[in-house]
């Protein structure tokens, strides 16, 4: 195990580069495997650990769903994501007013895809609404 404190920078320490050459969190290691990124995690672990209960729906329709929305998660909401520019850059309110606007209308359209809906592809939880929460939850844990 390589525990790593961001704040102290050990992200880049070389025990942890070998796991992700990035230097970012988080990784994975099971066996020689080396995952990371939260997504790619999330899905080798779907995959590797199989349960009686896929977090990968079956149906095309909700697959295409739930590929869609895990994809959208890393090209419109976590680029907007301003927690480093506040945690470590120290950014404020002023500073990051576009950002937070622009932050707040990506999570409107989010707040669209579940509207009238438990979950975001299907009648049970998938790895986008893994990936959803996990991202909003560190944006409150972090933002307040």
């Amino acid at each position: 195990d390589v525990y790593i404190d961001l704040f102290k920078g050990e992200q880049h320490s070389e025990a942890f580069h070998a796991v992700n050459n990035r230097d970012m969190v988080p990784a994975l290691t099971y066996g020689d495997a080396k995952v990371s990124e939260s997504m790619a995690i999330l899905q080798f672990i779907d995959m590797v650990f199989p349960s009686e209960v896929s977090l990968t729906p079956k149906d095309p329709v909700n697959l295409g769903l739930c590929l869609k929305y895990i994809h959208e998660l890393g090209s419109c909401l976590d680029p907007k994501n301003i927690c480093y520019q506040v945690i470590f850059l120290k950014q404020d309110k002023e500073e990051l007013a576009e950002k937070i606007d622009a932050l707040k209308k990506e999570i409107a359209v989010w707040d669209g895809y579940l509207e009238n809906k438990a979950f975001l592809a299907g009648d049970s939880i998938s790895l986008a609404d893994i990936g959803l929460f996990t991202t909003i939850a560190l944006m409150i844990w972090w933002l307040g």
